[in-house]
């Protein structure tokens, strides 16, 4: 499994498109801000993942969550969205990653680490440490992926094939052909820190980081969606002039 790292980023530049499904609420906070959220791994919603993760990279990892196969369209129509973004994968830029969902304060990239620095507190005390966009590896045995150190390897980029969200409701995660753009991050001053008596890694305050929202190739409507709703979301893209892309528009 040495080279999975290179194999799982090599394929996601090989996918021509990726989607992203979402909901009406989201759709016009994406459209009005122009920009598309990245969660901390922590909140994401494989609760095994949230565990694994929290315990061993201590929530400095973040994601966007794409798929980039369309065989499965009603189950995430059911389970993200009744409404499905389609990108181009190649104008997908994350050189900036953004704080704040309007786009004005940018995180600085670091490697080093400034020993003089002694904060954690706010977004201003981290920076980020790895880009990465990468389909996800699913396997049925998290020991294979367990560095010598006790760290997961290609953290967040591992999932396994089967397992319960948040919801407790069992989940075929390899169903989801996933792809992620994963962002780290860590403090500006040292990684460690006392805390009483022990030595802990800070937690990022922050849920949430941004990037600039690529250009939509398409918008799909699920076909479930009862037509008071279909309306409204036409009056949302009425407003950002995206009517023309919603591949239903003309159908109704």
């Amino acid at each position: 499994m040495s080279d999975l790292y290179n194999t799982l980023t090599t394929a996601a530049n090989h996918h021509p498109y990726l989607y992203h499904y979402t909901n009406l609420c989201a759709l016009k906070c994406i459209l009005s801000n122009k920009s598309l959220s990245l969660s901390r791994l922590d909140k994401v919603n494989d609760s095994q993942e949230n565990k694994r993760i929290t315990s061993l990279w201590n929530s400095k990892l973040y994601v966007l969550c794409f798929t980039y196969d369309l065989n499965n369209q009603e189950y995430f129509f059911q389970n993200y969205g009744k409404i499905r973004l389609t990108f181009n994968k190649d104008a997908i830029n994350f050189d900036n990653i953004y704080s704040d969902s309007e786009l004005t304060k940018t995180f600085a990239s670091g490697t080093q680490t400034n020993f003089n620095y002694h904060s954690f507190s706010s977004e201003s005390d981290w920076c980020v440490y790895d880009k990465t966009l990468a389909d996800v590896f699913y396997t049925n045995n998290m020991n294979e992926h367990i560095a010598e150190d006790g760290f997961e390897s290609n953290a967040g980029l591992i999932k396994f094939k089967n397992g319960l969200d948040n919801k407790n409701k069992c989940r075929n995660w390899e169903q989801e052909r996933e792809t992620r753009l994963r962002i780290a991050f860590r403090p500006i001053g040292p990684d460690n820190m006392m805390c009483g008596n022990r030595i802990v890694q800070p937690t990022p305050p922050f849920e949430h980081v941004f990037l600039e929202m690529p250009h939509i190739k398409t918008i799909t409507i699920s076909p479930q969606i009862p037509t008071p709703k279909i309306q409204e979301i036409y009056e949302c893209l009425a407003q950002h002039d995206l009517l023309s892309i919603c591949d239903s528009y003309q159908s109704l």
